[in-house]
């Protein structure tokens, strides 16, 4: 298992990116390995700390998807998310204070979930941070490198539809657990008719029997093939009985 934790410092490893010096866009790599968290990544949008905030408001105002993007150095590893950047950017004077400094000045510690993760898991963990971070988006990592950046709302989907699914199997199990009863209802009730069925004419033939052995003369002639006759009823009687 990969817990959910927050921030530490951790070496991230530059990769080449086609974007402007000191705001980049990172795509995920075709060629890493798939499963977990890392199939419901949302995009893998970063910037390097010392972006100027200016930069990172334009990129919000540009990408209307993004809600939070991924500041990166080689030692440290952050976020800022929409909501809460605006917030104090939008405050008197906030912008003027901010608008050339870097962006990690606004960078908040982030909650890191390797890619491999279980995304039931991811959710388990994830709503147990603070309240008013519950929903915020997570940064995937692999090998300590960031790959991307997976929303709530894509864990929570994603969980929807397990459970979903879930729900029609339990819903196939119990329609199958009920034509189970019912050919279970269904052979005790032939079973009990059966057993009633063979248990008269084997009482009869023990009847009549008893009979043919209070007749001595039956007796000296058939009394081994009456005694036989008996045995084996009783037998079958047993059988009937268990």
């Amino acid at each position: 298992h990969y817990p959910l934790r927050r921030q530490r410092q951790m070496c991230i490893r530059d990769r080449a990116c086609s974007q402007p010096a000191g705001l980049m866009r990172l795509a995920a790599p075709e060629e890493a390995a798939t499963g977990g968290v890392r199939d419901l990544i949302n995009h893998a949008t970063w910037v390097k700390g010392n972006t100027p905030t200016s930069s990172v408001a334009d990129l919000f105002e540009k990408t209307r998807h993004v809600d939070s993007v991924a500041v990166l150095d080689d030692d440290y590893l952050g976020m800022v998310t929409r909501p809460r950047f605006f917030a104090r950017i939008g405050k008197r004077f906030g912008y003027s204070l901010y608008e050339n400094r870097p962006v990690r000045l606004l960078a908040e510690e982030a909650s890191v979930i390797e890619g491999s993760a279980n995304p039931l898991e991811a959710v388990s963990l994830a709503t147990q941070r603070e309240v008013d971070r519950v929903y915020d988006d997570l940064l995937v990592v692999e090998d300590g490198h960031f790959v991307g950046i997976v929303s709530m709302r894509s864990l929570l989907v994603h969980h929807k539809k397990l459970l979903s699914a879930s729900m029609a199997e339990v819903q196939l199990l119990d329609r199958r657990n009920r034509e189970l009863e019912e050919m279970h209802r269904l052979r005790s009730d032939f079973v009990a008719r059966m057993t009633h069925e063979l248990r008269s004419p084997l009482n009869t033939i023990l009847g009549i029997g008893r009979l043919l052995l209070d007749d001595p003369a039956v007796a000296d002639r058939h009394g081994r093939n009456v005694e036989l006759m008996f045995t084996r009823c009783r037998d079958l009687l047993a059988v009937i009985d268990n």
